[in-house]
């Protein structure tokens, strides 16, 4: 916790004077699926920066109030993530949360941004095959945009130019993964699909052990660069490679009479991947491939002698933005993710393949934006359609309503949730 004393002394070395700055969001929501209302919280945001000659300090906080909840029904543990990045727990009702905290500035021809923070890269939209720095939010699974889901990660972040090539650097010492609901506490969106959680014999006890990170924050941390440019006819081209330890834990099992004991532990991966985008007229053309080494992957344990299969994995995706229509967004993405080394008793099929559609309009100024997003998977046919429609009511004040669908067999992605359809309302209010 010393960070949070030490940052703005060294900022106020180094820049002053400086300019403070205090802004924020307030958001309140509702939700209703067929249980009722289901979800009632209110979301404090606010953030505090310190700008000076050389460096910002910039930091962001929630408080989130949750009078009804079935997303999390009983107080979190977070075993998934690391003590400094953890949610605190103030009460059954009400949690804290530091969302971001660092400073960024030049040191000569290096950009520098130190602390808990956001690594964007990929081009990819609701999905991600690059994006994969910062470790996932599953607690409403992938219905709110990415910065909301993305957790902030602690990070020390350089960037440089070399020619006519930008190299970022990041070292991420932060052992904090993928926040998924527990099923044990019936969490709405806890996963139950056979695709992610393993069948075992119903006479049988089933313990689940909490993930476990390895606590050598040097030895493990993860480490990764991306090198970008922009070319003279419009491309913008990254490469990116990542060493890290996958955010989903590999599961296993050790079986003692009739009890079963389920393990989870996280692996480590080398990713290499190539992006690529470009305007040609009304159109953005985007492109990603990412080949990442020793994925594990889930097996029937029921008719499997091993509980998970090692293989490389290419995945990829392409997508197509057209704005040749006046006030209308349309947006098309396929992705598709194969295993090089298959084995008939892993789960998935050995080419996953799934498609997005974005349908968005904006009417009366743009103070009116509807949207419509459809999600689904080729192998399966399961899937998710979303509705919302947001008001600009004022420079501060946005009204939004929207709907949310599942569809398809529940041994699916999207399908187990077919049962979890809502619809919500909105407001969000900026100071």
């Amino acid at each position: 916790m010393w960070a949070f004393a030490i940052y703005p002394l060294v900022l106020f070395m180094f820049c002053v004077p400086a300019v403070a700055e205090v802004r924020g969001e307030f958001n309140s929501k509702a939700v209703l699926s067929e249980s009722g209302l289901s979800q009632l919280e209110q979301n404090l945001t606010p953030s505090f920066s310190l700008s000076g000659d050389k460096f910002r300090f910039y930091s962001e906080y929630r408080l989130r109030i949750e009078t009804i909840d079935e997303l999390e029904p009983e107080q979190f543990t977070e075993p998934s993530s690391s003590d400094l990045s953890k949610r605190m727990n103030i009460n059954d009702y009400l949690e804290f949360e530091v969302r971001e905290f660092f400073i960024d500035g030049y040191i000569d021809d290096f950009f520098l941004k130190l602390g808990k923070q956001q690594v964007v890269w990929g081009q990819s939209d609701g999905l991600r095959v690059l994006d994969v720095v910062n470790p996932l939010n599953y607690r409403e699974f992938i219905l709110t945009e990415f910065d909301e889901r993305r957790i902030p990660l602690w990070t020390v972040s350089i960037e440089t130019s070399i020619g006519q090539w930008q190299l970022q650097t990041v070292w991420v010492p932060d052992q904090t993964y993928d926040n998924l609901p527990d099923l044990r506490t019936g969490a709405t969106f806890a996963f139950t699909s056979p695709l992610y959680v393993p069948s075992t014999p119903a006479n049988q006890i089933v313990n689940l052990a909490e993930p476990k990170a390895s606590g050598k924050i040097i030895k493990d941390s993860d480490v990764g660069f991306r090198l970008s440019t922009f070319t003279n006819d419009g491309w913008d081209i990254g490469i990116v490679y990542f060493y890290h330890f996958r955010d989903n834990p590999v599961l296993s099992r050790s079986i003692s009479n009739f009890d079963v004991t389920i393990e989870q532990a996280y692996k480590r991966s080398h990713l290499i991947g190539i992006s690529a985008s470009n305007a040609l007229g009304d159109f953005i053309l985007r492109s990603e491939v990412g080949y990442s080494t020793n994925v594990h992957y889930l097996t029937n344990w029921a008719n499997s002698s091993v509980d998970y299969r090692v293989s490389p994995q290419l995945a990829g995706v392409l997508g197509i933005d057209y704005q040749g229509i006046s006030n209308v967004f349309l947006s098309g993405q396929v992705f598709a993710n194969h295993i090089t080394s298959f084995s008939d008793d892993i789960v998935r099929k050995q080419t996953e393949i799934q498609y997005t559609l974005r349908y968005e309009q904006t009417f009366e100024n743009e103070t009116w934006t509807a949207t419509i997003q459809n999600i689904q998977s080729i192998n399966r046919g399961d899937g998710l359609l979303q509705f919302s429609i947001n008001h600009q009511y004022s420079s501060v004040l946005i009204l939004t309503f929207g709907a949310d669908a599942f569809y398809g067999n529940n041994e699916g992605l999207f399908g187990q949730f077919k049962s979890e359809d809502r619809v919500h309302f909105s407001l969000n209010y900026s100071f």
